[in-house]
């Protein structure tokens, strides 16, 4: 009886046994469950950090980009990003921290400028060059360089786009592949037929994203050299700040050689106004309802609004229009860029 009573102690206790490390091993995978969520939440919480650091620089100014950046939080160490994203408006932001074993990362994608404005020449009537004309969206610098892999396409058209002659396009596509001005051009830096969202803009102030009315406002003010007219033969050169040519409907300027830099708007009631024989270097974004024949050099971004091109073609000649998104950046900086904003945010 004495033995039967003891094998039922020691069974009880093995029993007993098996409990207490089935209980302790659940409890280790509890605190390890608890351990591993509260570092992946510090990894979390300073990658959110290290974004929201770069998003404070993009605010500041749109045109920020940093091969990266490491900063040593309270928490730990974090790191950031920031390229623009090649034929397109945006910027990629990537993030990431580290909190004791545990790293997490996050991307942000921001909008930084109007989203018509990633190309060398954007136009809502068709497209049609001729002579030698060059239009050419690879991203050039300030001082003529071209920035590999960021640039735009050559042209983004609502209507048909027809290369003649001996005229060249080049451009950046969405790969970020380069190509030099050809008259064999690669098909995707140039968009034709193309779809705006919400359509193509209808005035000048909707090309750049700001209310209906601040470009000739600020034209008026005569801020940093801004000027009104309705007569083009009245405006000084170089142009700088916004510079507003207010023609009647059908109105044409006629060999307009220019210089300077800044917005340029050649506007009508009716979406009508010509500027037609270019001539001169503009750095900045002009806006037209209608453009006949390039022979200067325009850097930054031309867009053309109009329903019709009434001239025999866009540019001819030894003109050209080269994209720059520093010379953008550079005249929208004083604007209040409305457009910047978040589009995704991943993780």
């Amino acid at each position: 009886m004495g033995r039967v009573c003891l094998i039922a102690v020691l069974g009880l206790a093995v029993s007993a046994s098996f409990l207490m490390m089935g209980a302790h091993e659940k409890g280790s995978s509890a605190v390890l469950n608890s351990s591993n969520s509260f570092t992946d939440t510090g990894a979390g919480n300073l990658a959110h950090s290290a974004a929201n650091l770069a998003l404070k620089n993009i605010t500041a100014d749109p045109s920020w980009t940093t091969t990266g950046e490491s900063r040593n939080l309270s928490d730990g160490p974090c790191y950031f990003s920031c390229d623009r994203v090649p034929a397109s408006v945006n910027s990629m932001i990537q993030a990431s921290g580290t909190y004791s074993q545990s790293s997490h990362g996050v991307r942000v994608l921001v909008q930084t400028r109007a989203p018509n404005l990633r190309s060398a020449i954007t136009a809502n009537p068709p497209v049609d060059t001729l002579g030698t004309f060059i239009v050419d969206g690879r991203d050039y610098d300030e001082t003529g360089n071209i920035i590999p892999g960021q640039g735009g396409l050559a042209v983004e058209c609502s209507n048909d786009v027809t290369r003649r002659g001996s005229s060249v396009y080049g451009g950046t596509n969405a790969n970020g592949d380069d190509f030099a001005p050809t008259t064999t051009y690669d098909p995707s830096i140039v968009k034709d037929n193309s779809t705006f969202d919400g359509g193509f803009p209808d005035n000048p102030d909707a090309v750049i994203g700001v209310p209906v009315g601040t470009l000739k406002t600020r034209a008026m003010s005569g801020v940093s050299g801004s000027q009104y007219t309705t007569d083009p033969s009245t405006l000084s050169m170089p142009l700088s700040g916004v510079t507003y040519v207010d023609l009647p409907s059908g109105g044409q300027w006629n060999d307009a050689t220019l210089s300077g830099s800044g917005i340029l708007v050649v506007h009508s009631p009716t979406k009508d106004a010509i500027i037609k024989n270019m001539y001169g270097t503009f750095k900045g974004i002009i806006i037209a309802d209608d453009v006949d024949k390039i022979h200067g050099t325009i850097i930054g971004n031309l867009t053309v609004p109009g329903d019709v091109a009434t001239g025999n073609c866009i540019g001819n000649g030894e003109g050209q229009v080269l994209f720059s998104s520093y010379q953008i950046f550079q005249v929208l900086k004083d604007l209040n860029n409305p457009d910047l904003k978040i589009i995704s945010w991943w993780e």
